[in-house]
Parts: C-alpha cells; sequence; structure tokens
C-alpha cells in the first residue's frame, strides 16, 4: 500500500504546502508554481490520502493568517508613522460633532473604474415611445383596433 507525503514548496513565494504519494525518487515538482525540487523534509506521512489533504488545508490556512497577520503588523507601522505628520497638518473643526471621526486620508476611488466600461443609453425618440406591461420601451407601436 503506498504512503502519502505532504511536502512544501522551496520557492519564496510560493511556500504552499501539498500532498503527494511518496515516490523511489527524491524529485518532485510544485503543482501551483512548476519548480521541480528535491525532497528535503517530509512535514507529515500517511496511508490513507485523506489524512494528508487534512494536515494540508491546516498547514495551508496557519500559514494564510500568519501572513495576513504580518502584513497587518505592517501596514499598523506604517499608517502609525504616517499619522502623526498628518494630523498635525489637518485642520480639524472643533464646533463639528463628530471631529475626532474624521479620516484624513482622501477617499480611494474603486479599482473596478479603470476596467469598467462606461456605458451610454442609447438614444430614445421619447415622443415616439411608450412603455410596455413589463416597462419596456417600445418606440412606434402599432395599436390594434378592437371592435367595441
Amino acid at each position: 500500500m503506498p504512503n502519502y507525503q505532504v511536502v512544501r514548496c522551496a520557492d519564496e513565494k510560493c511556500g504552499h504546502f501539498q500532498s503527494q504519494q511518496e515516490k523511489k525518487t527524491p524529485k518532485w515538482k510544485c503543482v501551483v508554481c512548476g519548480l521541480k525540487q528535491s525532497l528535503k523534509r517530509v512535514h507529515f506521512q500517511s496511508a490513507t490520502p485523506k489524512e494528508c489533504r487534512t494536515v494540508v488545508m491546516d498547514l495551508n490556512m496557519n500559514r494564510g493568517h500568519a501572513e495576513a497577520a504580518k502584513k497587518q503588523r505592517t501596514n499598523l507601522v506604517d499608517t502609525m508613522s504616517i499619522q502623526p505628520a498628518t494630523l498635525s497638518t489637518t485642520p480639524f473643526d472643533k464646533d463639528s460633532p463628530n471631529s475626532h471621526d474624521r479620516d484624513p486620508s482622501p477617499p480611494q476611488m474603486s479599482k473596478w473604474n479603470d476596467f469598467a466600461e462606461d456605458e451610454e443609453p442609447e438614444p430614445t425618440n421619447e415622443a415616439n415611445a411608450d412603455l410596455d406591461t413589463y416597462n419596456r420601451i417600445v418606440i412606434g407601436r402599432v395599436e390594434n383596433d378592437k371592435p367595441a
């Protein structure tokens, strides 16, 4: 019965944990970044692949949480170093009830605006336009004569 291993990619940018079946050669290829590498360390080994998959999910989640916490700490340090200079040059209105709630940074535009196309409505002749039962514009409707 084959054994399954949990290995980690050696690439600094990738570093994902992944499970693989044990091979005779100590060489393997990362399925995420495609880097061919030699087997340096086996983080977990089992006879069932299900156990390896759960360990891989846990290790990758922990790695993701650690990276997010590190990024948050660096962002916090960056804002702390920028904030005193910004606060000293930003005038506050003392009469305003929410002067402590103001954000000194300018509002950020959505990055989606760079990719979204500006949709211009098609010109319609409003004088000849009617709405049907579904509120759709109908141009040049021909009305049927109904006998009374």
